[in-house]
């Protein structure tokens, strides 16, 4: 059974959403900055890399979640890799909206609530498959992605609903990049 959290992950997500992207419509940007064309193009580099990982994981976990361990792909180097693109691409966004400080506070506000999701969603898969999660658990990090782990099937079966939602989440963070040049050119012209 899934936990308040889990449950939620969703509306929470844009709870917090929300008011970040009030502040960086508020924020001034510092255009003068040197460091301001490495975080805008850093950002914009984190955001293609979080659409693509989540794309990347979801081809794996197609068809399988809860009725499979998948352990294969992005999920042989860790166990949670869609929480950690979607890191990657809040980080991503607050550093292409030039915002260092956010992308700073973005770090303890995403894993202090994703920790929640995470120990549920533990929980409910170690309820579903027993000792063989608990062995998956022992050998491949929650998080920080452990390279040498990484092992993959040389193909998966991709059923074209579920993909066609991997791909319109997955695009939210490349919207998010022509969202951040259209505020740009707003704060630039006020």
């Amino acid at each position: 059974m899934k936990n308040f959290f889990e449950r939620h992950r969703r509306l929470i997500s844009w709870l917090v959403t929300v008011p970040m992207l009030v502040i960086l419509f508020r924020t001034p940007i510092n255009e003068g900055s040197p460091w301001s064309p490495v975080m805008e193009y850093g950002g914009f580099a984190l955001l293609i890399v979080a659409a693509i990982g989540r794309i990347w994981t979801s081809l794996f976990i197609c068809n399988r979640k809860d009725t499979e361990l998948v352990t294969d792909g992005p999920f042989s180097v860790c166990r949670n890799p869609l929480y950690l693109f979607s890191f990657i691409g809040a980080v991503g966004l607050m550093l292409a909206a030039e915002n260092p400080w956010l992308a700073a506070l973005m770090v303890p506000v995403f894993w202090g609530y994703y920790h929640f999701v995470i120990r549920g969603e533990e929980r409910r898969l170690a309820g579903i498959f027993g000792p063989a999660y608990e062995a998956y658990r022992k050998e491949t990090p929650r998080l920080i992605p452990k390279l040498s782990n990484y092992r993959s099937r040389e193909s998966v079966q991709v059923t074209l609903p579920v993909m066609n939602r991997a791909i319109l989440d997955a695009s939210v963070f490349l919207v998010l990049i022509v969202l951040i040049e259209l505020l740009e050119e707003f704060k630039l012209g006020m």
